[in-house]
């Protein structure tokens, strides 16, 4: 009888951790599309702001000195 319990328990509590792992992950996807379409447009009106301002490219880039 315990042994029986306990592969039900095993097997009940796998099915809760798949459970709890997808709705994570789908709740991860959908705080992470939400952002981008949230911060978007401020990114974008920064970045003409950034282009206005400076003669420079956007996104600073410089050349590493050093081997390799």
């Amino acid at each position: 009888m315990s042994t029986e319990l306990n592969r039900d328990i095993e097997i009940s509590c796998k099915r809760a951790g798949s459970f709890y792992r997808y709705s994570k992950r789908i709740l991860d996807i959908i705080g992470a599309l939400s952002s981008l379409i949230l911060l978007t447009p401020i990114l974008i009106v920064v970045g003409i702001l950034i282009k206005l301002e400076s003669k420079g490219a956007i996104i600073f880039a410089q050349k590493r000195v050093g081997l390799n």
